[in-house]
């Protein structure tokens, strides 16, 4: 059985009597899972020994309540079922309180089952619905400190923004927060957010964030540690700006819709992946709490001094109780010390395991994140291609002024820069000799859509002075252009006008800016 997610948080349950009934109530929510999952069976001694589900199987099942008050008490249950991929997943639940303090605790494992074929082990540890429950009783939990969200949190303006920044390189952040930008206010689909949270509450922070907030992140951290444009970006614990900031996965809205353009499935399929990482570092960072141990300790020594009383009553059994009371206590020193040597040969065997199995996803994962920082704006964008495609691209004086008439969002701008680098491939395409097609042809093999103006407006004086732009030599009509995007206000509503020039032997890029109208 291998660990694959585990959870860990604590509340302060206030007094003693208020913690008690807070426990109390959550030990209910217990119960209540177990009764949701299926139906409960019980031995003669009233011991849980299966829970039949509803599709017909059956877990097996361990309960175990101790109380050892006014120390503490914990219950935990544990549920082995055979899953439909023939594995075995067992899950493991401890809700305890010490000290007015209420501990949660979960770990999912998995497994072979019987004759088991020797080949991957298919599984998918998600969240527990119990959990949920806990997360979203009335406590204030934390892991390690770090307060515990209930859902998804939404943040609006600059100022927001520039708090996120701060609670970001907070370096009593103990979880990732994943953020998810919004461009002309949607995200890249309408449930992703919700997903995210859902999936991983108690592993993750979860917050999107509108355009003004995106703007007051990027003021506070800088272009680089930012995310904006419908962008979804996963921030590590203990973040120093002075680092990589590609350690920080990026995904660009683009970059989501090349894998799929169905925005569902690419949202679910960048929702799994979280998971899958999540769960899986979950299953060697997270531990369960020492307390439980103390507790369990701590019962045991009551059922012994319990059986060691009734013992002295029979003066033929005292002393021989006396002599295995000694030997019990030096051997469960032994064992305390070997199991702790056990776990730390398991964690790091988990740990190696990990780091190789995350390779091997990372060169092989379905939706790369960004390798590069995208531009912020639209002029961002043009510079950029400026920089890289000075061989192949040649911009107009037109450019400039039409930038100026374009919301700075507008594209969004990592887009305007995908399609100017298309037209960068396609120039250096051409100066190696003729494209063997049209130009939309081409560009349409590159999924990029060209459009060419309809005879209507070439035969429109007015339509072609509004088209016309210089070309680095004279003024000309240019009929040739790309749509970044359609359909959206004037000020983003972003028109690229292009032609291939003999003189220059280059794309000239005459007007990145409004539609002409």
């Amino acid at each position: 059985m291998r660990t694959v997610a585990r959870y860990s948080f604590e509340a302060d349950g206030g007094d003693a009597d208020a913690a008690l009934i807070h426990y109390l109530a959550l030990a209910d929510r217990l119960t209540t899972w177990l009764s949701w999952k299926g139906e409960a069976v019980y031995d003669g001694a009233d011991n849980l020994t299966s829970v039949r589900y509803r599709d017909g199987r059956e877990a097996a099942a361990v309960s175990q309540e101790v109380d050892v008050l006014p120390f503490g008490t914990y219950r935990s249950v544990r549920l082995t079922e055979s899953t439909e991929q023939g594995t075995v997943f067992e899950t493991t639940l401890i809700l305890a309180l010490a000290s007015e303090i209420i501990y949660v605790y979960a770990s999912l494992r998995s497994g072979g089952a019987n004759q088991q074929p020797l080949g991957p082990l298919t599984y998918e540890a998600r969240c527990p619905r119990v959990i949920r429950d806990f997360i979203g009783y009335a406590l204030a939990w934390h892991y390690s400190g770090d307060p515990i969200s209930k859902g998804k949190e939404k943040k609006r303006g600059r100022i927001e923004g520039e708090a996120l920044a701060t609670r970001i390189t907070d370096p009593s952040r103990m979880l990732p927060l994943i953020i998810v930008s919004e461009y002309l206010g949607f995200v890249l689909h309408p449930d992703v957010t919700e997903n995210l949270a859902q999936e991983l509450i108690g592993l993750a922070h979860v917050c999107q964030i509108d355009e003004d907030a995106s703007w007051g992140l990027t003021r506070k951290l800088g272009e680089q540690w930012s995310c904006f444009n419908g962008a979804i970006r996963l921030y590590w614990p203990r973040l120093d700006t002075a680092g990589d900031p590609f350690a920080h996965p990026l995904w660009t809205a683009r970059k989501l819709l090349e894998f799929n353009a169905d925005t569902k499935i690419s949202a679910d399929r960048l929702c799994s992946h979280l998971r899958k990482r999540l769960t899986e570092l979950s299953s060697f960072i997270a531990r369960e709490p020492s307390v439980i141990a103390w507790l369990a300790a701590l019962d045991r020594e009551k059922r012994f001094h319990a059986e060691r009383a009734r013992l002295e009553d029979a003066l033929e059994f005292r002393q021989l109780a006396e002599s295995y009371a000694a030997e019990v206590t030096e051997l469960r020193t032994e064992l305390t010390a070997k199991q702790e040597d056990i776990e730390d040969l398991r964690d790091r065997i988990e740990g190696l395991s990990f780091a190789l199995k995350w390779k091997t996803d990372e060169e092989s994962q379905a939706i790369e994140p960004e390798s590069e920082i995208p531009p912020a704006t639209v002029e961002e964008a043009v510079q950029a291609a400026t920089k890289e495609a000075f061989d192949a691209l040649f911009f107009g004086s037109d450019v400039g002024r039409g930038i100026q008439g374009l919301s700075p969002q507008a594209g969004p701008p990592e887009k305007v820069l995908h399609y100017l680098r298309a037209l960068t491939k396609m120039g250096r395409a051409r100066q190696s000799g003729p494209l063997g097609t049209s130009i939309f042809e081409w560009l349409k093999r590159e999924g990029i859509k060209a459009s060419q103006e309809s005879e209507t407006v070439g035969n429109s004086a007015e339509a072609r002075t509004k088209r016309t732009f210089n070309d680095g030599h004279r003024d000309r009509f240019f009929e040739w252009h790309l749509k970044p995007s359609d359909a959206v206000s004037p000020d983003k509503c972003v028109r690229i006008y292009f032609d291939w020039s003999d003189e220059l032997n280059k794309v000239v890029i005459a007007w990145v800016g409004r539609h002409p109208e």
